[in-house]
């Protein structure tokens, strides 16, 4: 009986084992390492707002590659307009590359206040059409990803110092090609 309970239990075991060992990927993706990227996910448009808030706690400028379109959207535009006289006084700067187009020319319109603290610089929209509905906000070791698009809203945050240098790098040279806006566009009415 002895000798029974004692293979059992060894079959057991060996079972357990051979779970542990087809889990282990799985763990080690739990498992925080120190240069290992984290990604948080956020649903829907409060999900949205929430991403954005983190964005407010920058303790560095914010490089943005965004499309002005779904910020006309009505459950999105007054907040929108809250959410940038909030940067704008936390003296957070921002440069942001946005594409042409009439919804630009709206968005300095309406969003006036926020020039002191934000550079704008103008991509030809059909250069970057794969980045209509979302915008890139890249600061300290963060990049911050919205699909602003309904019924797809969400934000990704992805902490990782590594993307962020290679994204600088990369928003840096499309900065760099970008046009100006005209110095009639860029000025406040006061």
């Amino acid at each position: 009986n002895l000798v029974d309970f004692l293979k059992r239990r060894q079959d057991k075991n060996q079972e357990r084992l051979r779970d542990l060992e087809n889990k282990l990927p799985e763990l080690k993706m739990i498992y925080k390492e120190p240069n290992r990227p984290s990604i948080k996910f956020f649903e829907g448009t409060d999900g949205l707002k929430a991403i954005y808030l983190e964005t407010l706690k920058s303790k560095t400028e914010i490089l943005s590659v965004a499309d002005c379109e779904e910020w006309d959207s009505p459950d999105l535009a007054a907040w929108g307009k809250q959410y940038n006289r909030e940067r704008s006084k936390n003296k957070i700067y921002e440069r942001v590359l946005i594409p042409t187009g009439q919804k630009t020319l709206n968005w300095f319109k309406n969003y006036p206040t926020t020039l002191k603290y934000t550079k704008y610089r103008i991509l030809p929209k059909e250069k970057v059409s794969c980045l209509f509905d979302s915008e890139i906000n890249i600061f300290e070791d963060k990049i911050m990803i919205a699909l602003l698009k309904k019924p797809n809203r969400m934000g990704i945050m992805i902490t990782s110092k590594h993307l962020v240098n290679i994204l600088k790098t990369l928003f840096e040279i499309c900065w760099d090609v970008a046009s100006e806006p005209s110095k009639k566009i860029n000025k406040p009415k006061i």
